[in-house]
């Protein structure tokens, strides 16, 4: 997997990636860096991520879209070594759970460095990347990931999580 800055093979304006499923994450800036978006009960004030038609707290309808966190760290993660069916990247890979600062958990792909290297307690950003997969006449979207903070532009203006 790549990320979305390091990808040149949709430079022109008119392929452009499709990303994987609506109301997931902001547009990507020029680094590739995206926020993800979640629905803040406005009842209760509970955050869940995708975007919710119903807050899974309290049930309520009284939803609002709001961006999260970029930054978190990892909880857990897994070295996945056989590719389910649909995914045309390669393997092994990383998948993990992140927790934000608003608490809100995230299993998603961890890229940018060695296998090896991840630990439960790193540090990450969240940021577009494009994903392999079998799907019509595509073959890629744009999905999201964490990363190392290091390749982050913007990394030291936040505080830790």
């Amino acid at each position: 997997m790549t990320s979305m800055a390091s990808s040149s093979r949709h430079a022109c304006p008119g392929d452009k990636l499709i990303p994987i499923r609506p109301d997931l994450f902001t547009e990507p800036d020029a680094c590739g860096r995206v926020r993800m978006l979640a629905s803040r009960c406005r009842d209760c004030g509970e955050h869940m991520f995708p975007v919710r038609m119903r807050c899974v707290s309290c049930y309520g309808a009284d939803l609002e879209k709001v961006p999260l966190d970029r930054f978190g760290k990892v909880e857990s993660f897994t070295v996945v070594r056989q590719a389910p069916p649909g995914y045309a990247g390669g393997v092994p890979y990383v998948l993990g759970t992140v927790v934000l600062g608003n608490h809100v958990r995230i299993l998603t792909h961890l890229i940018g460095k060695p296998d090896a290297d991840w630990k439960a307690g790193d540090r990450v950003a969240s940021c577009a990347t494009v994903l392999p997969v079998n799907a019509g006449v595509h073959g890629e979207v744009l999905s999201y990931a964490f990363r190392d903070p290091a390749t982050d532009d913007d990394s030291t203006s936040k505080g830790s999580v």
